[in-house]
């Protein structure tokens, strides 16, 4: 080698360590499509195993709030199942206005309020959810929700465009499509399009709704007494919505019983 002829191939040969191949996306040798590609300790790329199952997944990565957990709730659903799981009961044929895809449930606009119910386990208990969303206007007050309900009553932290302004507002409903009055409200500035995560907890006294924008860090909405509203206290989890006359959507990526 003359001095000052270094190639490029005799620079990836000395600073680079091992013998695995070099990055790949999609199929190729020693690698599965759809598997995670990781990082070896001497910096060769490598099969990772599976993105999907919780397999496979680095240690760098294992607290990440977007992964699938390698043990779900049974009452978890990712929404990748291509139809609503059975554990849903819809109300209001809520059924009808869902679609599945890239791993999402979005709910189209029909200007109808609908939502579905889980049984709620016994207390405490703690749920989150993650949505999107993406307004062409905010015609007919469009919202989207998580709750619970007793069965005819709910109670849901609502965010959307609520009479006038964005906000998350908590929402107590005498029947699913009924509201009858507010309590709790945050205003939000700006949030057309984006991804929010939301929280609701039942610790046995009250029920407690709290926003976040990163999934990571929580800012609250409401702490009500769980039987104020429902007298006897809920006995069901829901996500509620009302997509208004909003030509854009909601879509759900997760919803997820944290303990």
């Amino acid at each position: 080698m003359a001095r000052g002829n270094i190639d490029y191939d005799q620079i990836r040969s000395a600073a680079r360590r091992g013998d695995g191949p070099l990055i790949q996306m999609g199929s190729g040798a020693g690698f599965t499509p759809g598997n995670v590609l990781v990082y070896d300790a001497n910096g060769n790329a490598v099969d990772g195993g599976s993105g999907t199952t919780g397999g496979g997944v680095p240690g760098s990565l294992s607290g990440t709030i977007d992964l699938i957990p390698a043990s779900p709730n049974m009452m978890d659903d990712e929404f990748i199942a291509g139809s609503l799981d059975a554990k849903w009961t819809p109300v209001n044929s809520a059924s009808g206005d869902l679609s599945f895809s890239y791993g999402r449930m979005a709910i189209a606009p029909t200007g109808t309020m609908r939502a579905l119910t889980q049984p709620e386990p016994s207390t405490p208990c703690e749920f989150i959810m993650k949505f999107t969303t993406q307004y062409g206007n905010e015609g007919g007050n469009p919202w989207i929700a998580i709750g619970f309900s007793d069965g005819t009553k709910y109670q849901v932290m609502a965010f959307g465009y609520i009479n006038g302004a964005h906000k998350f507002e908590v929402e107590n409903l005498s029947a699913f499509a009924t509201f009858n009055n507010s309590a709790g409200v945050v205003g939000i500035a700006f949030p057309r399009h984006g991804e929010w995560w939301v929280r609701i907890q039942d610790n046995g006294t009250n029920l407690i709704y709290a926003y976040s924008f990163t999934g990571d860090g929580y800012h609250p909405v409401a702490t009500i007494s769980r039987t104020a509203w429902m007298g006897s206290g809920p006995t069901k989890v829901a996500i509620h919505w009302n997509n208004g006359s909003l030509p854009g959507v909601f879509s759900i990526d997760y919803f997820r019983r944290i303990s």
